[in-house]
């Protein structure tokens, strides 16, 4: 742990400007290009391109990207699938790159994940340093930048995207600017069904304010949290608008085999399930002990984000657990708790970094796991 306050006060001392951000500016650069550097290496490995880094779930973005939303299901064996289970912003960030630039819509999409994994890397140190500032900003950064589940900020996936804008809105809690923390959530249900949890956050920090607070701060209140199903509202009318069915997002989820099971259910068979079940059901578990340890210490709005973003997903199964677990700024948060409160837990790094190569691994063979 000295050594982490040793190299964020050298950064601080070579810092731009008095205003103590440039040093976590510099921070968020450096470890963004070291991931980025790893990454290089590993495809030069692989002697692949980077448009090989787009599968699975970019590809479904990349088809909202091309020509936006289908009219019918198509994709699949069944041809009962299609890309209305995907949320509107983060395609339509990507299309802005493509207009702009020309590239190809996976090109644009893995682009538009990068940037947004520099921000995420930024804000996510600034968010740690305003709740706790005992935690060494480059510890929190490097757990984000080089955990195993890294991997879904370089993919054209939408998670940076999705954590940017929630350490926004943490922040904008902290501050008790609720109109804005509102506006927020609004945008966090136009990127991922989870958003919606947000809303709940949102209650839980604002009800003591509401409770004490004069007639303009409870009216603040009340037109923030108008504000929170904003985006997914907008989402709902355009698909009813599009194919008749406002909630498509949801029905169409059976083309992929979910459907809405009781999630304790779905953690016990996982953990007494096969070795990868097991593996899954254990990021959730952690969620959820996490989100018992975040509630313990009064951080409220944190807790209930964490523990309904975990269930959320996994009421329709434990696949792709890890990576909404993980892309939750309360789960890195509370990682970046234990590792400065415990420093000896950091010798397990070069584990972490394996992981992240064998997801790397797994991505490239297309592998069930990393879905």
């Amino acid at each position: 742990m000295k050594s982490f306050q040793t190299f964020n006060a050298y950064i601080l001392r070579i810092g731009l400007a008095p205003s103590g951000k440039w040093d976590l500016l510099v921070a968020a650069l450096a470890l963004f290009l070291l991931n980025q550097t790893f990454e290089a290496m590993l495809l030069t490995f692989k002697g692949l391109a980077y448009g090989s880094l787009c599968n699975f779930d970019c590809g479904w973005y990349s088809t909202i990207v091309s020509h936006g939303y289908d009219l019918a299901p198509h994709a699949h064996l069944n041809k009962d699938a299609a890309n209305w289970a995907f949320f509107p912003a983060f395609p339509m960030i990507a299309r802005a790159v493509q207009m702009a630039t020309g590239w190809a819509p996976q090109i644009s999409l893995i682009v538009a994940s990068k940037l947004f994994f520099l921000t995420s890397l930024y804000f996510f140190m600034v968010l740690v340093r305003e709740y706790e500032e005992t935690v060494p900003p480059v510890l929190s950064g490097g757990i984000l930048a080089f955990g195993p589940l890294s991997i879904y900020a370089n993919t054209g996936y939408t998670e940076t995207l999705y954590f940017t804008i929630t350490c926004f809105f943490f922040m904008a809690l902290r501050r008790q600017r609720y109109m804005l923390a509102g506006l927020l959530v609004g945008g966090m249900t136009s990127i991922k069904v989870t958003g919606g949890a947000g809303g709940l956050a949102y209650i839980a920090d604002a009800y003591d304010s509401f409770r004490r607070g004069n007639a303009e701060t409870r009216m603040r209140i009340l037109l923030g949290a108008m504000l929170v199903p904003l985006g997914l509202s907008g989402f709902i009318m355009f698909l009813n608008y599009w194919i008749g069915d406002g909630l498509a997002f949801i029905h169409i989820q059976r083309a992929w085999g979910r459907e809405m099971n009781n999630p304790f259910i779905v953690l016990w068979d996982g953990l007494t399930g096969d070795i990868v079940s097991f593996y899954l059901a254990v990021f959730a578990l952690l969620s959820m002990g996490f989100t018992v340890k975040l509630f313990v210490n009064k951080n409220y709005a944190m807790a209930i984000f964490l523990g309904f973003s975990t269930l959320i997903p996994l009421m329709t199964g434990l696949q792709s657990i890890p990576r909404y677990v993980w892309w939750q700024v309360p789960f890195v948060f509370s990682l970046s708790l234990i590792a400065n409160r415990y420093p000896f837990i950091l010798i397990c790094t070069p584990f972490l970094i394996l992981g992240l190569v064998l997801y790397y691994l797994g991505w490239f063979q297309t592998l069930g796991f990393v879905i």
